[in-house]
């Protein structure tokens, strides 16, 4: 076995992080926007190592190098207090020794925030995280923790601290149906918030037991909606529906694992583990589902790319302009639809799936690009730059030898850098990368 890639990405002004096993790495890329025929090779400019791998990891919103007061990155170690860490902080010098992680790492510390279950008094390990847009108080001074039954929300000023406020999401743990079949049971594994800039926010919570619930943001949550995706009652009827076969599509899926606002708000996008595809939600009504995409190839439990991003800067990746005659699915900017943006999605192939405006369509919604060879192996995370037409992916997965080979294999002491090399199977290349991409 093998360890994995990077499984979570995130671009922001100048710089690019990435998350590895235990380790935070920024690279910072300062002539990459430049016109070069030869593609150049990127060197970590720092390295953070974690004690435990991170379930869950957030950038804060100021983040930017035109400010290094706020270089802060959230993360939640197993069986440890959630941490704020200063990517860009001082940091020790590593020794080659067992205690060289934790040495490290301790400089870089701004604040540890704990989240103690209260009966066992073991740490509750976040799945999920993100920072509050706060219209009284400056963004990014409160962040909510997902974890198993319930919210909370921490405040950033106050670490080593308990949250300010716990939500849980079932009314009861003692019950043998785990809250008596009300409310949203399990792991909150995906989080997003959409920022309202009048006021608190919307926050979609989603959980591997396949339910998706809207909160209300801010310190005081309160519930708005709640659905599981199996309940189809609220759906439009071509909702997973092949409009040119006529035919049902099923996508699969066994919890969720990545949730997405569009950028007006209106619609949800919901992503599931072993899923082919996704969903398309309308949250003015609750529950209805409009669309499914399919095609997304992301049959495996490992969390995949995925990111919505506003039109300009996905016409500016494909070089490309959004189409302006009466096709049945072109359509021009209005305030109704709620703008145009695409839906960006990895696949365990190396490919990359754009879907154009699949908000104003129905049924199942096919990939209108497909980016091929941008990777050998699943790619993991997918990041487009803020302002500029770049898009960042990292590539890797967990890869298992097959055991019939395990008498075959050399005892030069190299390593393998192929799987899958048994009688009758192709080699298979490990692709463990990060990669930059420009139009």
């Amino acid at each position: 076995m093998r360890a994995a890639s990077s499984e979570m990405l995130n671009v922001c002004d100048s710089s690019i992080l990435s998350s590895q096993q235990a380790h935070l790495h920024k690279e910072r890329p300062e002539d990459i926007l430049e016109a070069d025929d030869n593609p150049r090779t990127l060197e970590a400019d720092t390295v953070r190592p974690l004690p435990e791998p991170p379930h869950a990891w957030v950038i804060h919103p100021g983040f930017s190098l035109a400010d290094l007061q706020q270089t802060w990155v959230l993360s939640s170690p197993r069986d440890h207090p959630i941490r704020l860490t200063d990517v860009l902080g001082p940091c020790a010098d590593t020794a080659d020794d067992d205690n060289s992680l934790f040495t490290s790492s301790a400089t870089s510390v701004l604040g540890s925030y704990p989240l103690i279950n209260p009966l066992t008094e073991a740490y509750q390990i976040p799945s999920s995280l993100i920072f509050l847009p706060d219209a009284s108080r400056l963004s990014g001074s409160t962040f909510l923790a997902g974890a198993t039954n319930l919210l909370a929300v921490f405040d950033i000023a106050r670490p080593g601290q308990p949250p300010v406020e716990v939500f849980k999401t079932i009314p009861s743990t003692r019950k043998k149906s785990k809250g008596g079949g009300v409310g949203m049971k399990g792991i909150v594994s995906a989080l997003a918030c959409f920022d309202a800039s009048s006021g608190p926010g919307l926050v979609a919570a989603g959980t591997w037991s396949r339910k998706i619930g809207l909160y209300s943001g801010g310190r005081a949550l309160s519930q708005v909606a709640l659905w599981a995706l199996a309940d189809d009652s609220w759906a439009s009827p071509t909702s997973d529906v092949n409009q040119a076969t006529g035919e049902k599509i099923d996508i699969g899926g066994s919890g969720v694992d990545k949730v997405e606002w569009s950028p007006c708000g209106r619609y949800l996008y919901v992503f599931e583990r072993k899923s082919d595809g996704g969903l398309v939600y309308d949250v003015r009504v609750l529950g209805k589902k409009l669309g499914t995409l399919t095609g997304r190839d992301a049959l495996t439990n490992q969390r995949m790319g995925v990111q919505v991003v506003p039109a300009d800067l996905s016409d500016e990746f494909l070089d490309t302009e959004i189409p302006t005659d009466d096709s049945d699915h072109v359509h021009t900017w209005s305030s109704e639809a709620g703008g145009h943006h695409d839906v960006y999605t990895s696949s365990t192939a190396g490919v990359v799936n754009v879907y154009r405006n699949p908000h104003l369509k129905a049924g199942a919604i096919n990939a209108d690009y497909s980016i091929p060879g941008l990777h050998g192996d699943a790619i993991g995370g997918l990041s487009m730059h803020p302002q500029f037409g770049v898009l960042a992916t990292a590539s890797g997965q967990r890869h298992f030898d097959d055991l019939d080979s395990s008498d075959d294999s050399d005892d030069s002491g190299e390593e393998d850098t192929t799987s899958g090399t048994s009688a009758g199977k192709p080699a298979k290349k490990w692709d463990l990368s990060l990669r930059i991409w420009a139009p």
